[in-house]
């Protein structure tokens, strides 16, 4: 269990670049514009993970929506599709907007619970 914690899991701070780079970098391989990203990171109460949202607006055509899709589920990263929300056409149906959610988790390092450091503050050499 330690090993899927640490080596599939990782910490946000060890995967939080390579899964948006690759989110980005699936967008452009099916010319799909992601027109801007909203990430949200929230810790799961107890669970020592924490849980990473992407919320994409995309543009695109339906072929390249569903391939597009589909290699975020097949992603190395874990990666889930929480939803998908069509909320508009353009070019006579052409092009669609949809509002995809993804997320997945990461393991939370434990907060330290020392107390804190007897460092005093600049300017404040323990008077």
């Amino acid at each position: 269990l330690d090993d899927f914690y640490t080596n599939v899991l990782g910490s946000q701070m060890d995967r939080m670049t390579s899964i948006q780079k690759e989110v980005r970098s699936i967008a452009t391989e099916f010319h799909i514009d992601p027109e801007s990203i909203d990430y949200n990171s929230q810790e799961i109460a107890g669970s020592g993970m924490a849980q990473f949202q992407i919320t994409i607006p995309l543009v695109g055509g339906y072929p390249n929506l569903r391939q597009f899709i589909n290699r975020i589920e097949s992603s190395k990263h874990l990666l889930i599709v929480d939803s998908v929300e069509l909320t508009g056409a353009r070019e006579g149906g052409a092009m669609l907007s949809l509002t995809i959610k993804i997320s997945t988790v990461f393991s939370s390092p434990p907060l330290p619970t020392g107390p804190p450091s007897a460092t005093p503050a600049p300017g404040d050499a323990g008077a």
